[in-house]
């Protein structure tokens, strides 16, 4: 018999690659968007939910934003703490087998590198990183009171095909292949990349893991940090653009960590996953993508 699995966010940038790599054999797949299931209002998240009984679900749905003001804030606390509240309440009379939530490895901010789920503080820099670790601690909670497993996936940075172009990399490279300008700030932030396909990857792998303790945290990066400076460089690079870096046009953001960079020995241990996609081929796979897409 199939099992019935939940994902919220099913439209997202994540979520839709998640769908569409899952084994429809294995899995009887229930998708929800924000327009199927409004995370903030709970008799919506309560309806969507005993609608199925889920044996996993696999929570995606949220709010991304790292800007530090008020407004930001007072959303990503109603959608990524509120709205993780109420799928978890949701399924207090139905709890299910397995339940995964995906994190940030934003909520590290500037601790020691690099970041240790086991043993690295947490110190999340914006309003957005406080609210996952929120979600997080929200999940472990439930998971040990109703008895249900949960794996946290605390993910780099993320990019690919099908990215909203709001976020930064798309951005960039709709800039290099219109040979716009591309403003940037200083550049020597390092990041921790990691292609969506390869985030599947270890999500489809957590999906039928055999060590299920009660809440487990576990890295998902590029095992790799790069500036942004070498980041936008490379996209420019690859679109064979005419397009103009103007370094330091507006400011660093405001209390991130100069280097984001984890371990990731732990998936490597208990998934049996390590990143297969190198930053410039994952590059290559995504401009080619807004080649045709715009």
């Amino acid at each position: 018999m199939k099992k019935k699995l939940l994902v919220t966010g099913a439209t997202g940038f994540l979520g839709s690659h998640f769908v569409e790599g899952i084994d429809a054999r294995a899995y009887q797949v229930h998708p929800f968007s924000q327009h199927t299931m409004d995370l903030t209002d709970f008799k919506s998240v309560q309806k969507a939910v005993a609608g199925v009984t889920p044996d996993v679900i696999v929570h995606l749905g949220g709010l991304v934003d790292l800007t530090r003001n008020f407004d930001v804030a007072a959303k990503c606390i109603d959608v990524n703490i509120s709205g993780t509240l109420h799928v978890l309440e949701a399924i207090r009379e139905h709890a299910p087998k397995l339940f995964i939530y995906i994190s940030t490895e934003e909520v590290y901010g500037n601790a020691p590198i690099p970041y240790k789920e086991d043993v690295t503080l947490l110190h999340p820099p914006s309003p957005y990183a406080m609210t996952k670790v929120a979600g997080e601690q929200l999940c472990g909670m439930y998971g040990r009171y109703l008895g249900f497993p949960v794996i946290i996936l605390r993910v780099g940075t993320m990019y690919g095909p099908n990215d909203s172009g709001k976020r930064f990399i798309p951005g960039i490279i709709r800039n290099a292949l219109r040979g716009a300008d591309i403003l940037l700030n200083s550049g020597n932030k390092l990041r921790d990349y990691v292609f969506v396909k390869d985030v599947v990857d270890a999500l489809i792998r957590c999906l039928d893991i055999r060590e299920k303790k009660d809440v487990m945290e576990i890295n998902i990066g590029g095992g790799k940090s790069f500036t942004l400076r070498f980041l936008v460089e490379k996209i420019v690079e690859l679109c064979q653009s005419t397009s103009s870096i103007r370094y330091g046009a507006f400011p660093d953001r405001q209390l991130e960590a100069d280097v984001w960079k984890m371990e990731i020995k732990k998936a490597k241990r208990i998934l049996g996953w390590e990143p297969k996609t190198s930053l410039e081929d994952g590059l290559s796979q995504t401009i080619e993508y807004y080649k045709t897409h715009g």
